[in-house]
């Protein structure tokens, strides 16, 4: 079994994420699925459910945490080495076509008044069990929401 962890924008940025999904999906024969940021995705190696469900809780506090202490020493906008990404499509389309697609979307969503370019609202973290044999993602599952504390 394969789990993602993801988080999950809201309000206006969801719903150009899912309008966008929604075109990109028809246009390329592809799945429609929820809008989201992978914060870590393929997590396998024999985890039981309970293991991965306790895990999710122990990132979320750390996420908190983190955000806590980014926010004390004035380090709000602090990246780490991992960059979160924003997925749009999910399939098998040739390079040409990603690269294409990759180039339109920056250009429309990454420019000063796109979508990307905005804050990116979270208030959750989300555990899916994505199972990466199912290319239609029927069967993706969201397991638990786990909601990160307001400061």
């Amino acid at each position: 079994m394969s789990y993602s962890v993801w988080a999950e924008p809201k309000g206006p940025v969801r719903q150009a994420l899912e309008e966008e999904i929604r075109h990109l999906a028809l246009a390329h024969r592809a799945p429609i699925f929820t809008p989201h940021i992978t914060l870590l995705g393929g997590i396998s190696g024999g985890y039981t459910e309970d293991v991965v469900l306790k895990k999710c809780e122990q990132m979320a506090e750390e996420l908190q945490a983190a955000a806590s202490a980014r926010r004390a020493f004035g380090m709000d906008d602090a990246l780490s080495e991992y960059m979160p990404h924003v997925s749009l499509i999910y399939s098998d389309i040739d390079q040409d076509t990603r690269r294409d697609i990759v180039e339109a979307e920056a250009e429309r969503l990454g420019n000063e008044q796109g979508v990307l370019s905005q804050a990116l609202p979270i208030d959750s973290i989300t555990l899916w069990r994505t199972p990466v044999e199912d290319k239609t993602l029927k069967s993706w599952t969201l397991m638990k929401d786990f909601p990160l504390r307001k400061h």
